[in-house]
């Protein structure tokens, strides 16, 4: 790298060609640094005593070493802003030096032009000193070259050439006093080393001077700048310029952000959401492993998910009926349900689900969202919730899994059921509810199929007015407690209404608003139907108004219509109807507790699901997304199913392979696994390069999946058929205090504690069971008669307003912590929950603090 100060001027005058590469961002100045570079240079023009003055650092490399090109490309790494603004006031004073009629002027337009706009000598492309990027190039020639400009110009371009324009124009600086400060301007000129510098990390260590690099600037750079300049231009025009477009350019770089921090947190096999502001560094950590896959391969999944994204977020969807679903979406403010909607649309472009389906999948979320609004639930875990909601789906059975995935969440990241959500519509404040247009409209028009209602064209009415001085008739229809019902019935759906005559309907008794020639009674909306025929307006009318409309609500923000099952299966049945001989069932054991063997119960059980159906006479296991083993009875014997991590054209000697099918490229990644079907029975003995390659796939399976909380394949496990499967189990070592009200009373505890977070892990110790983050945060020990749970606080941490909680510092207690509580009830389970939820609390915050 060599570094030296030179005159701006003398360094533009050099016969050379300045070129931004195509991952530079587009030219972005705003007319807050034209501003502050003309007062710069007009106050060092005006002062003698002022010799130069310093306006940043021009980084640039040799295009190549073997240039075609008669004058040498210069690679703009940094400072392509400085150079374009400074362009453009050159060009301005030029034009205005063409047209002045002074006599003593310091330089002509020609000599301006020659020496610092044009390489006079030379023709084509080569004859301009600074070449741009593809979004401003032909805006800046044409302004330079004074012909008409482009229909799509370039705004800041012509924006600040205009500024510079309209203040040489005004006449408050000479000519030649301007061009005496533009001549005062010194830059420190940085040349690099293309064998022994890294233009990357210099670009990344850069402070620019003028507009901070979005990450959007960041990532491009990254991408592009190590290619070949041929690789270079294929993938910036086939996929980065197109996404530019797509975002608005630098002006939008925000949007580029979001989408790319829903892109990572769907590629994520964790759920992991990165920072808005560190999206560049999560993008490079995440290209780090994806090592072998091409670049142009990675960049051309990223631009199929931005015209996804496009579609979702920016109003880019063609399709009518998927677009109000969206619509509708959007104005619930849903940005968190990106990364799971981006998957769900790459679904439906791939034809895995209809479009029915996916508006079905669509109007899912939008009723999970405005339920929990409705019915005041938090929404910050809502981000987890759909990061990893992906997870859950079962491709072959799509709808269904995804309305089983939300019905089986509880607790904080529960559906509201109808009756939850019917008595809180009906109770909350509706007026001064952020999104009241929305839920009025989605009323309004649940009867219309056509001629949709715009709540935008009518007001809010009430139909009890606000007023609190309420005329006597008003008194006499609501009764003696007139007050307190104005103060809680006003703002609530039942009291209201839309109107396109409110100063008419102003606080005239019911009786008028109802009569008159524009009211209730003749009201063409849905919404006022009925009010004709009521004859006062009391208490009563306005609950059952509120009922009715909760029933409507019910209609539109459906439940998800799906069966779960609360009957145990009759295991006995399921396997006697798969496994007609009683070895082939004792032989298929054997298989099931190795694949529990291989990593340990403990490590698995959130990820491996059991399930067998009779009707289909098969029986599963599954670890994550992943189906390991499968027996399956059809007519003449039975046939086994096993995962390989085998190449493609590998053969098992001793068995013959009937079927193979190579697992979804989704989840097994650089990975080739198959899914190998065999005849088998009990006396099949499978060679041992076969079982080391099904073992393989096993362990390759709890890598990718063990920080996961849940599958598509945990809505079909079955606990009691697994509990007669898996014999030797850590779990198994607690069974004896597990049963009866003490079972019942631990599954309603875990499920909760599991419930906390997506990071929260079980695993079964020799004498007590462990729920951890980073480390344990509670630990379960069951007994007889109750469970005894330590939490890992100190004493004094613990804030227990109900005496629940034993100081047990020093005692030797099995399990962490100084805090111990003994749980015998269900009806503690809240209390107990919230002394969990501290030491969750304090874990996690120790965990981010790290």
């Amino acid at each position: 790298m060599k570094a030296t100060e030179v005159n701006l001027l003398k360094f533009l005058k050099q016969p050379n060609q300045f070129v931004i590469p195509i991952y530079q961002r587009t030219y972005s100045w705003t007319l807050k640094q034209c501003q502050q570079l003309w007062t710069d240079i007009i106050r060092v023009a005006q002062d003698e005593d002022v010799s130069g003055h310093f306006v940043g650092s021009i980084v640039y490399i040799e295009a190549g070493l073997y240039q075609v090109a008669s004058v040498p490309q210069l690679l703009v790494i940094d400072g392509q802003q400085r150079l374009t603004t400074i362009s453009l006031l050159l060009s301005a004073l030029g034009k205005a030096i063409g047209a002045s009629a002074e006599e003593d002027l310091e330089i002509t337009r020609r000599k301006l032009e020659n020496y610092f706009l044009f390489n006079n000598e030379e023709e084509g492309d080569d004859r301009y000193k600074l070449s741009l990027t593809q979004g401003d190039r032909e805006t800046f020639i044409r302004l330079i070259e004074e012909r008409e400009l482009p229909k799509e110009a370039s705004k800041r371009v012509l924006e600040n050439y205009q500024y510079f324009e309209s203040q040489i124009r005004r006449g408050g600086v000479d000519l030649n006093t301007l061009y005496q400060g533009l001549g005062k301007l010194i830059i420190v000129n940085i040349s690099l080393d293309r064998d022994r510098d890294n233009p990357q990390l210099i670009f990344e260590s850069l402070n620019s001077t003028g507009l901070d690099l979005s990450q959007a600037d960041l990532i491009r750079n990254y991408v592009l700048m190590g290619l070949p300049t041929r690789e270079q231009e294929e993938v910036y025009n086939r996929y980065w310029y197109p996404m530019e477009e797509t975002f608005g350019g630098a002006e939008q770089s925000g949007q580029f952000d979001r989408f790319m921090r829903d892109y990572l947190t769907l590629k994520s096999r964790v759920g992991t959401i990165p920072n808005i502001r560190d999206v560049y560094n999560s993008f490079k950590a995440y290209i780090d492993k994806q090592s072998g896959v091409p670049v142009a391969d990675i960049m051309a999944d990223v631009y199929r998910y931005s015209k996804y994204y496009a579609r979702l977020a920016l109003g880019q969807e063609s399709d009518p009926d998927i677009n109000r679903a969206l619509q509708d979406i959007n104005t619930l403010r849903v940005e968190v349900s990106y990364p799971f909607l981006l998957e769900v649309y790459e679904d439906y472009s791939q034809n895995t689900l209809s479009k029915e389906e996916f508006i079905q999948v669509l109007r899912l979320v939008e009723s999970y969202v405005f339920r929990r609004v409705i019915c005041g639930i938090p929404t910050n875990s809502m981000n987890k919730t759909f990061a990893n909601l992906g997870r859950e789906i079962d491709r072959e059975h799509y709808l269904e899994s995804i309305k089983l995935a939300f019905v089986r969440k509880d607790s904080y990241k529960r559906f509201p059921s109808d009756q939850e959500f019917r008595q809180e519509f009906v109770v909350k404040d509706i007026y001064n509810f952020r999104s009241r247009s929305y839920l009025l409209r989605k009323l309004e028009n649940h009867q219309r199929p056509k001629e949709l209602a715009d709540p935008e064209n009518y007001t809010i009415e009430h139909i009890l007015p606000q007023n609190p001085r309420l005329s006597e008739a008003w008194r006499s229809d609501l009764g003696e407690q007139w007050k307190e019902v104005q103060a809680k019935y006003l703002h609530t759906i039942g009291n209201l209404t839309l109107t396109g005559y409110n100063p008419e309907y102003s606080d005239r008794p019911f009786q008028e608003k109802r009569d008159m020639a524009c009211g209730f009674k003749v009201s063409p909306l849905f919404l006022n139907q009925g009010l004709g025929q009521i004859e006062k307006w009391d208490e009563t009318e306005i609950k059952d108004r509120a009922a009715k409309l909760a029933e409507w609500a019910v209609q539109i923000w459906t439940y998800p219509d799906v069966e779960v099952a609360t009957q145990e299966p009759d295991v006995a049945d399921i396997l006697a109807q798969i496994f007609p001989r009683e070895e082939d069932l004792q032989a298929a054991k054997q298989y099931i507790q190795e694949v529990v063997d291989q990593i340990g119960y403990d490590k698995i059980e959130h990820i491996l699901a059991i399930t067998g159906r009779s009707d289909n006479d098969a029986l599963s296991v599954t670890l994550g997304q992943w189906l390991v083993l499968r027996f399956r009875r059809k007519a003449g014997g039975m046939e086994a199913l096993f995962a390989l991590d085998i190449e493609e054209n590998q053969t098992c000697e001793g068995i013959v392979i009937e079927k193979r099918e190579a697992f979804s490229q989704r989840w097994s990644g650089d990975k080739t696994i198959y899914l190998a079907t065999i005849s088998w029975n009990s006396q099949v003995q499978l060679p041992q390069d076969f079982l080391e390659a099904w073992l393989s796939a096993i362990r390759y399976a709890y890598q990718v999946f063990k920080g996961w909380n849940s599958s598509s394949y945990m809505n079909y496990h079955q606990p009691a058929l697994a509990q007669e499967l898996v014999a030797e189990t850590e779990r198994s070592r607690h069974a004896e205090y597990l049963q009866g009200e003490m079972g019942e009373l631990f599954e309603a505890l875990r499920k909760r504690i599991l419930n906390l977070d997506p990071s929260v892990r079980e695993e079964f110790k020799k004498l007590y069971i462990a729920y951890k983050t980073s480390t344990n945060f509670v630990d379960v020990v069951p007994q007889r008669s109750r469970l005894r749970l330590s939490l890992n606080m100190k004493f004094d941490e613990i804030n227990d307003p109900k005496g629940l909680c034993r100081d047990v510092t020093d005692l030797g207690r099995w399990g962490n912590g100084d805090v111990e509580i003994g749980f015998d009830s269900m009806a503690q389970l809240n209390d107990v929950m919230a002394l969990i939820q501290q030491a969750f609390e304090k874990h996690s915050d120790l965990v981010e603090a790290a």
